[in-house]
């Protein structure tokens, strides 16, 4: 079974290499946005109003011991999960707070149904410690919880910018859970009697160990490890002076290094002591540091990032397949077209022509196509004549061998026939009668001999031409009166019509050329019938009634051996033809209504 082979044309493999390239494009431009999105998560970590509160507290008291700043840090709610310290020049850590160093502990689940988030009591039966065991065993799972129990009422409380306590009700702010049962993905925390229990998912928790948001901040789940946190924080706080920071404003640098499985981005903001109240000139006292984590952001940022540009990929996908189509065809169109033409020159068919319109690199091609069909079309037309014309010499040649044996045949016989009458001859004067009769036929087949000769060596150009003026009027007259007896044997009428013109040529071939037209002129000519001569300024006529002749005729009389009188070896004309072509004359013949005019022009 012969098996199918697949190609694809140009237009598919303009319009594949075309997407091929549009789509690297489009990854280039997709790790450039999925690194400046992983960027624009780490720098939205840094707590501007915090490094600002903590700078005019420092700027006031230029002390990194005022006990107003260690107040205003640890009292300060952190509006990311992460820790901060301050830390002095030497790189001393001075102090340090996390955002559950408020000792705020809460967790926080999802009724998926109603889509509403619930508050659960875990302040009693020891549950922050579970939870917190539980979770820093199990940091890389969705926390799903089984709960039973009674419903409660809490209140929640913020810390306003660490002056005081204000009762504060958030949106989330419902009615809470006082558990009886407690089960985290099949760990059982908590087993009191209890009703009726229910599944949720657990939306946050937070305490001063670890820190956990479904969907968080990062646009995947979070956990964090507050006492890992902690010492990745205080190993890079001793490297200080030798890590290089990418600087965000003139005091405030960030940094992000890989933690564990998971992205820690350090930010670092130099604490500056006012010299001089005039110049504004600070110098470095002192630093304040916050560190943020966000688990797996190298494997989440793209899934993130193509969720929420998904459209404008789809957009772009769809405007590269318009475009790589648009180009392949553009490319392609004109190329369709070259193969049509071609194809129809390829069939001989020489018609079809590139209308120009470009002058691009197609428009060049198709040009130069158009050039090569006509020269094509040339050349094949010149070698059809070529072929015509050796197929009519291979014609004429045979009939040549034909006419020409009947023409040698003819006197051989004769003096074939006489020459055995010579020997039976018994008197003088019949002797003498068949030797004249034998002597005639010889001269007839060398005179055939010689004029074969002369076109030879006329066609070879071998003959020399002796040129000077001579009047045209007296060679034909020469002509006229060598041709007396023929004219009047047929009572033949010669009109005259001379102009006086001195042609410069050889006069002994041009009145060859006189003479041949002549004696064809007398031949083709009916008893009491008129041969005209007319000589005129630029050209030469002679023309005798009679017969017309035919397209085929006018065109192979020229050529030798042709001849329509059957006493003729046709070599007349092709002398005529040979001694006007060696002089550079022009000539032809024509019917006219009276019958046929030879003529050549000078």
């Amino acid at each position: 079974m012969k098996k199918t082979k697949w190609s694809f044309g140009l237009v598919q493999r303009t319009f594949f290499l075309m997407l091929f390239v549009f789509i690297i494009i489009l990854g280039l431009m997709s790790l450039q946005g999925i690194t400046e999105y992983k960027e624009r998560l780490i720098s939205s970590t840094y707590d501007a109003s915090l490094t600002s509160g903590l700078q005019s507290i420092y700027q006031t008291e230029y002390s990194l011991d005022n006990k107003n700043m260690t107040k205003y840090l640890k009292n300060y709610y952190l509006t990311n999960e992460g820790m901060s310290a301050i830390v002095d020049s030497d790189n001393n850590i001075k102090s340090f707070v996390s955002s559950a160093s408020l000792h705020v502990s809460q967790l926080w689940i999802l009724d998926e149904n109603k889509s509403q988030e619930i508050m659960v009591d875990i302040s009693e039966n020891n549950l922050v410690k579970k939870i917190n065991e539980y979770m820093i065993a199990h940091p890389d799972e969705n926390y799903e919880v089984v709960i039973g129990g009674a419903q409660s009422k809490k209140k929640q409380y913020y810390i306003n910018d660490g002056e005081q306590e204000v009762e504060y009700y958030t949106s989330m702010d419902t009615t809470g859970i006082h558990p009886a049962y407690l089960a985290i993905n099949g760990k059982v925390l908590l087993n009191n009697s209890h009703k009726s229990l229910k599944k949720y998912k657990v939306s946050w928790y937070m305490s001063e160990r670890c820190f956990y948001e479904r969907n968080g901040s990062s646009g995947g789940r979070e956990f964090t490890d507050y006492k890992k946190l902690k010492k990745a924080l205080e190993k890079q706080i001793k490297k200080i002076d030798s890590i290089e920071y990418a600087k965000g404003s003139d005091y405030v640098h960030s940094k992000s290094i890989n933690v564990g499985d998971g992205t820690m981005t350090i930010v670092l903001s130099e604490l500056n002591q006012e010299i001089s109240s005039v110049s504004n000139t600070s110098g470095v006292k002192g630093y304040f540091v916050s560190a943020s984590f966000i688990p797996k952001l190298t494997k989440n940022a793209a899934v993130n990032y193509f969720e929420h540009s998904w459209y404008i990929y789809i957009i772009v996908l769809w405007l590269n397949v318009v475009i790589s189509i648009v180009i392949s065809h553009m490319i392609t169109k004109p190329l369709r077209h070259v193969s049509e033409v071609t194809s129809e020159i390829a069939k001989n068919d020489f018609s079809e022509k590139f209308l120009i319109t470009r002058h691009d690199e197609i428009g060049q091609l198709e040009n130069n196509i158009n050039i090569m069909s006509t020269n094509l079309e040339n050349t094949i037309n010149q070698l059809t004549e070529q072929l015509e014309h050796v197929q009519r010499l291979e014609h004429t040649r045979k009939q040549f061998i034909a006419n020409f044996t009947h023409e040698i045949k003819t006197p051989l016989g004769i003096i074939a026939g006489y020459s055995e009458l010579l020997e039976d001859a018994t008197s003088q004067e019949s002797r003498e009668k068949y030797i004249s009769i034998i002597n005639e036929q010889i001269e007839r087949i060398n005179g055939i001999v010689l004029t074969m000769l002369e076109l030879s060596r006329l066609e070879s150009g071998k003959i020399e031409l002796n040129n000077y003026y001579v009047s045209l009027s007296e060679l034909v007259e020469e002509v006229i009166d060598d041709f007396e007896y023929e004219l009047e044997k047929k009572q033949l009428h010669v009109v005259k019509e001379y102009d006086e013109v001195d042609l410069d040529c050889d006069p002994i071939q041009i009145e060859r050329v006189i003479n041949n037209l002549t004696s064809n002129a007398i031949k083709h000519t009916e008893e009491h019938g008129t041969i005209t001569y007319r000589i005129m300024k630029h050209r030469f006529e002679i023309e005798n009634e009679g017969h017309h002749l035919s397209q085929e005729e006018m065109e192979s009389i020229w050529e030798a051996y042709i001849s329509k009188d059957q006493g003729g070896t046709g070599l007349g004309l092709p002398i005529v033809k040979a001694i006007l072509e060696r002089h550079g004359y022009h000539f032809g013949v024509e019917n006219t209504e009276k019958g046929v005019l030879f003529y050549f022009e000078y």
